[in-house]
């Protein structure tokens, strides 16, 4: 078994060397995976598909998934204080992202920490004030209502009070954690997909996104329900061009 595995989701082709431990998740649904796939065309859950997936492999002791465009930067990430750097070609960023001194890195952070975090965003808004700003309100009703009905109502006060936002989720931790998460999260998806509601909003094809991106709100809200001790990196935005 390996110390750590990053697995990189994606949805279309993209540079990316041979690496052994950064593999590659191709899109494509999990066999016998417990989520309830969408009730309407366009509705996006690949990425509940990947974290399923990774759940499910018991490759590595350490897991995590990022988004191929979206990388953590673990070498040196306290002398960065920024929360995101944008890189140049992904021909020259991810050779250097997937160097093994990067790998070691990471395990090092995870040595006095549960879980690597990209590093947040001060704002001058919370998150359910900042969500409302760019995506339907309604759906944020029902999405901590859910979490509520699943008796994590005492920590919805972060989304309240906390103005620090991450918005490309990334969860590194031992593969025990990783897997209570990703239970949680698709116990998540599994009741916005059955609730009328939540199917009327995403009528709108503007709203395919919408369950991807509460994906990313749960991951610092779980870290902050279960009391982690979380590590912050840098995330790095490789052109959008690949």
């Amino acid at each position: 078994m390996k110390d750590l595995l990053l697995y990189i989701h994606t949805h279309k082709p993209f540079f990316h060397p041979p690496c052994e431990w950064q593999p590659v998740l191709a899109n494509q649904p999990v066999e016998g995976a417990e989520l309830v796939p969408p009730a309407m065309p366009g509705v996006r859950l690949d990425e509940f598909d990947s974290f399923a997936r990774v759940a499910r492999q018991r490759e590595a002791v350490h897991v995590g998934v990022c988004h191929y465009r979206r990388r953590p930067l673990f070498i040196n990430h306290v002398h960065c204080e920024k929360p995101k750097v944008y890189a140049g070609p992904p021909e020259e960023s991810v050779p250097v992202l997937t160097l093994p001194i990067q790998a070691d890195s990471a395990l090092d952070i995870l040595k006095s920490h549960d879980v690597i975090q990209y590093r947040p965003s001060i704002l001058k808004v919370n998150h359910r004030e900042q969500w409302g700003m760019y995506s339907d309100p309604k759906a944020w009703t029902i999405f901590t209502g859910v979490l509520a009905g699943l008796g994590m109502g005492s920590s919805l006060g972060f989304y309240e009070q906390s103005n620090a936002h991450v918005w490309a989720g990334l969860m590194v931790c031992r593969h025990e954690l990783f897997a209570e998460f990703t239970h949680v999260a698709l116990n998540v998806a599994r009741i916005l997909m059955n609730d009328s509601d939540f199917l009327d909003l995403m009528k709108d094809e503007k709203n395919a996104r919408v369950p991807a991106l509460l994906l990313e709100r749960l991951a610092p809200f779980y870290v902050f329900h279960r009391r982690l001790r979380s590590a912050f990196v840098p995330c790095v935005c490789l052109e959008p061009n690949i």
